[in-house]
This record gives C-alpha cells, structure tokens and sequence, in this order.
C-alpha cells in the first residue's frame, strides 16, 4: 500500500526484464535467513535429540574411518530431512512472524503513480530525491541490470548524496 512519508528505510532499484519470482526470491532470503536458519538448527537438533533417546529410529549403520575409530554407528535419515524441511518452512513463514520491524521501502511501481501520465513523469524525475532520502539502496542484482543505464543511473545517483 502506497503512503506519503518523509524517508524511507530502503529503496529498491531493481530491472523489469528479471521475473517477479526471482526478485521475490532475492528478497525473502535477504529478510528471512536468519528464522531459516535457526529453525532448520532447531529441527536438527531435536532429531539429534530424538535419536540419541532411541524415540526416533536409527535403521542403518555406519562405521566411520576416521583415526583409529573402529565401532559401528547407529545413523537415522532424521536430521537431514528434517533440517531441510524445516529451514525452507522457516523461511517461507519468517516474513509473518510479528517481531519484524516493518520497514518503509521504495518501490518504483508502488511509490510512483502508474495511471496518471504526468504524475509518472514528475515521480520518474524525482528518482533523485527519492534515494536521496533512503538509508539503503538495495540492489536486486540480475545479469540485465548492469546493462540498464537507468539501473546503474540509482546507483551512481545514490553515490552523490
């Protein structure tokens, strides 16, 4: 939802010519690696846990050849299947949890009126002003990008200010 403020916390530059699922992607995991990787150290843990109590079973064996080490271990597929499932669950629900700070962002197609001609063109020329009150630009790097003068146009416009 688009609102007047006085700054923003990010300006995202990004290119048109890169798929939708490719910037959301970039931007998920920027936002949500931290409840990925905990949750996936968490559900590791627990089957680590789980095993070692023989409450999970550990149906192959295994014998390491690592220095003089010559016994056989007991070895379950639970930490890995687990810990995957549960990193990529974490970071699909982590743009939920309700202790994320919200952060003000701009976002060409939000921030800049889309239906009015004129008022796209005043917002387009305002894309100066617009990152000179950012506190990050955040680059949704793609191969197009650096051969969009009006992507690498953000950056240095970012650098003079």
């Amino acid at each position: 939802m688009s609102t007047q403020v006085s700054s923003f916390d990010v300006f995202i530059s990004h290119t048109w010519q890169t798929s939708g699922l490719r910037k959301y992607s970039s931007l998920l995991l920027q936002s949500g690696w931290k409840v990925a990787t905990l949750s996936g150290v968490a559900a590791v843990a627990a089957a680590f846990a789980l095993g070692a109590t023989s409450v999970l079973p550990l149906p192959f064996q295994i014998t390491p050849l690592q220095w003089d080490f010559e016994e056989t271990c007991p070895f379950g597929p639970w930490g890995c299947l687990s810990g995957s499932f549960v990193t990529i669950l974490g970071l699909f629900i982590s743009p939920h949890f309700p202790y994320r700070k919200s952060s003000m962002c701009f976002l060409d197609i939000v921030s800049i009126n889309q239906v009015n001609p004129d008022l796209t063109e005043m917002g387009v020329y305002g894309i100066g002003g617009f990152l000179s009150v950012a506190e990050e630009l955040r680059i949704l790097w793609s191969v197009p990008y650096m051969s969009r003068l009006w992507c690498l146009g953000n950056t240095f416009t970012l650098r003079q200010f």
